[in-house]
C-alpha cells in the first residue's frame, strides 16, 4: 500500500476515533450514573425488550444497509444509484408497517407496566435508527468520514443531555434510555429531510422489479447471516431468564456491554474507516487483495490484541469504576467477552471477502453451526453453574467461528511472515507485563487500589507504545 493510502486510512481511523468518543465517553459516563440509580431488575427488561428488538430489526430493516453496502458502487458505476435507493426505501416502508404490528400485537399481550413501555419505546428506537443508517450510509461510502462523525457526535451528546434531564429532573425511568434517542433521531431525520428538499429525484411509486428481487435475494441471506449471530450473541439472556431470574438478565447485559463499549467499539471504528477501501479492493480485485487484507489485519492485531489483554487483565478494577455496586460481581466474564470481541474482529475479514466470493451458503453454515453450538451450550451448563457460565459458552461459539471462517478462506493470514514476526515482537512484552500484574498482586499481595490500577494500565500502555515506536512507524510507512 502507497504512504498516501496509509495516511487517508490513518485520517479515517482518527476522524471515526473521534467520531465515535463522544458515544463512548457518553457510554462510560452513563453506566457507572445509571447502574447506580435503576436496579438489575429494570436492566433485565430492558435487555429483554431491547434484544428482541435488535432481533426484529436484523429481520426488518439492518439487511437494507448491508445490500446498500454491498451494491453502492456496483450502481454508482452503472449510474443506476437512483434506483437502487428508490427500492431501498420502498423495502424499508414496507418492512416498517409489518414490523408496527407485529408490536401492537405484543404490546397487547403483555401485562407488566414498564415492560409495555420499553416495548413500544423499542420499536420506535429501532426504526428510527436503522433510518438514519440508511439516510447517511452514502455519506460513509463516500468516505466523508469527518461529516458523518460530527453529526453522530453531535446527536450523541445532545441525547445524553437530554437524557440526563428526563431522569434527574423529569423522573423518567429507564425508558428515558429509548425515548431521548428517539427524540433526538427524530430531529435529525426531519432536519435531513428538510435540507434535502428538491434534491431528492427518487420516484417512489416507479417500482423496478429485478433491483427488488436481487436485493431481497442478497437480503435474504443477510437475514439469516445477521440473526445466526444474534443468536451467537444474545440469545443466552433469553436462558438465563429461563433457568434463572430476570436480574441477572441485566448484570449479565451490562457486564457484556462493557465489551460493547470497549474493544468493540474501538474495532468497529476501525472497520469503519478501512471498509471503503476494503470493499473498492473487493468490488475490483478479489482474487489479488489478500495483501491488503493482511496489511490490514496487521494493523489489526498492533492495536487490538494487547487492548483486548489489558482490559481483561484490569476487569475487577474495570467494574469498579463503570458498574454499581449490585453489578460488579460479574466481573469474572468480562476476560471471556473481550476475548469474544476481538476474534469476532477477525471473522468479519473473512466475512466480507467471502460475501464477496458469493459463498453465502460457506457463511451461513458457519454462523448457523456456532449459534447451535451456543445454544447447547447453554442449555446444557446455565441450569449447572448460573448465569455466568454464558460468557464462556459464548467464547467457545466464537472460537469456533473464528476457526471455520479461518480454514474456509484461501488467504490464512497467520502464515504471513509479516504478521508472524509481529506478533513475535508483541506477545512477549505485553505477556510479561501480564507476569508482573500477577507478582505484584497474587504472589506479593500488594494492595493496589483502583487509582493505582489505573496508573498501571496506563504505565504498561505507555511501555507498549515506546517499545514498538519502529514498528508502528514501519508498519504505517507500508
Amino acid at each position: 500500500m502507497d504512504t498516501t493510502g496509509s495516511k487517508n486510512i490513518i485520517r479515517d481511523i482518527m476522524w471515526y476515533l473521534l467520531g465515535s468518543a463522544i458515544p463512548m465517553t457518553i457510554a462510560f459516563i452513563r453506566s457507572p450514573i445509571y447502574t447506580r440509580i435503576f436496579s438489575p431488575e429494570d436492566y433485565g427488561y430492558y435487555t429483554l425488550a431491547f434484544i428482541t428488538f435488535n432481533y426484529l430489526s436484523l429481520v426488518f430493516f439492518s439487511w437494507l444497509s448491508g445490500c446498500v453496502w454491498r451494491y453502492y458502487n456496483q450502481f454508482k458505476k452503472e449510474k443506476k444509484l437512483n434506483t437502487l435507493i428508490t427500492g431501498i426505501v420502498q423495502l424499508f416502508v414496507l418492512s416498517s408497517i409489518i414490523l408496527g404490528l407485529l408490536t401492537i400485537i405484543w404490546y397487547g399481550m403483555i401485562h407488566n407496566e414498564l415492560f409495555h413501555k420499553l416495548v413500544l419505546l423499542s420499536f420506535f428506537y429501532y426504526l428510527t435508527n436503522e433510518l438514519i443508517v440508511l439516510l447517511f450510509i452514502n455519506v460513509k461510502l463516500e468516505g466523508k468520514a469527518k461529516l458523518y462523525n460530527l453529526l453522530i457526535s453531535f446527536k450523541s451528546s445532545l441525547a445524553f443531555l437530554l437524557l440526563l434531564l428526563m431522569t434527574f429532573k423529569l423522573n423518567y425511568g429507564i425508558e428515558a434510555f429509548l425515548s431521548s434517542t428517539i427524540i433526538m433521531n427524530g430531529l435529525l431525520i426531519i432536519g435531513y429531510i428538510i435540507w434535502l428538499g428538491k434534491k431528492s429525484f427518487l420516484n417512489f411509486f416507479q417500482i423496478d422489479i429485478p433491483v427488488l428481487k436481487l436485493l431481497i435475494n442478497y437480503g435474504g441471506v443477510g437475514i439469516i447471516l445477521n440473526l445466526s449471530l444474534l443468536i451467537l450473541v444474545n440469545s443466552d439472556r433469553y436462558f438465563i431468564q429461563w433457568f434463572d431470574k430476570i436480574e441477572h438478565v441485566g448484570i449479565y447485559n451490562q457486564i457484556y456491554n462493557l465489551g460493547q463499549i470497549s474493544v468493540s467499539a474501538l474495532i468497529n471504528v476501525f472497520m469503519a474507516a478501512i471498509n471503503p477501501s476494503l470493499l473498492h479492493e473487493y468490488e475490483n480485485n478479489l482474487e489479488g487483495s489478500n495483501s491488503i487484507t493482511n496489511y490490514y489485519i496487521r494493523i489489526f492485531i498492533y492495536m487490538f490484541l494487547p487492548l483486548t489483554i489489558y482490559f481483561s487483565l484490569f476487569s475487577k478494577q474495570l467494574s469498579t469504576v463503570l458498574l454499581g455496586e449490585k453489578f460488579r460481581v460479574g466481573y469474572p466474564m468480562i476476560p471471556y467477552i473481550m476475548v469474544s470481541s476481538f476474534l469476532y474482529g477477525l471473522v468479519l475479514f473473512n466475512e466480507i471477502k467471502l460475501k464477496f466470493a458469493n459463498s453465502f451458503r460457506r457463511i451461513i453454515i458457519l454462523f448457523l453451526v456456532s449459534g447451535l453450538i451456543n445454544i447447547v451450550l447453554n442449555l446444557l451448563l446455565i441450569p449447572e453453574f448460573g448465569y455466568q457460565v454464558a460468557a464462556v459458552t459464548t467464547l467457545i461459539a466464537y472460537f469456533i467461528l473464528f476457526t471455520g471462517f479461518y480454514f474456509s478462506d484461501s488467504n490464512q493470514y497467520f502464515k504471513d511472515h509479516g504478521i508472524q514476526q509481529l506478533l513475535l515482537r508483541i506477545l512477549p512484552v505485553v505477556l510479561l507485563q501480564c507476569l508482573l500484574d500477577v507478582i505484584l498482586r497474587k504472589i506479593i499481595h500488594l494492595d493496589i487500589n483502583v487509582i493505582l490500577s489505573v496508573l498501571e494500565a496506563l504505565l504498561f500502555l505507555i511501555i507498549y507504545i515506546l517499545y514498538t515506536r519502529k514498528l508502528r512507524i514501519s508498519l504505517f510507512k507500508q
